[in-house]
């Protein structure tokens, strides 16, 4: 995933059920902080990841634990919907 602009390169991910993966996030933007989160859906009524703020310009590799199948949603909580998209686990 690439920050940069307050805005992601990609709007939807998807990832195999049930098994560890790898997000690796780079911030382009010169000091501006964004983070990766994953949430049950748009209303964030619950969190099952959220990284660190990173300032720009940075790159990390963040670890997730598996999910169950489903439908799900991720952002960027300092920008929210702004940089925001589907999480499909399948």
């Amino acid at each position: 995933m690439i920050a940069h602009n307050i805005s992601w390169n990609h709007y939807c991910l998807a990832v195999p059920a049930n098994t560890p993966f790898t997000v690796n996030v780079t911030n382009q933007d010169v000091g501006i902080q964004h983070n990766f989160s994953i949430y049950d859906s748009f209303f964030e009524k619950k969190n099952y990841f959220k990284s660190p703020r990173i300032t720009g310009p940075a790159s990390e590799t963040l670890n997730v634990s598996g999910l169950p199948p489903g439908h799900y949603y991720f952002q960027c909580d300092v920008h929210g919907p702004a940089m925001s998209g589907a999480f499909i686990v399948k």
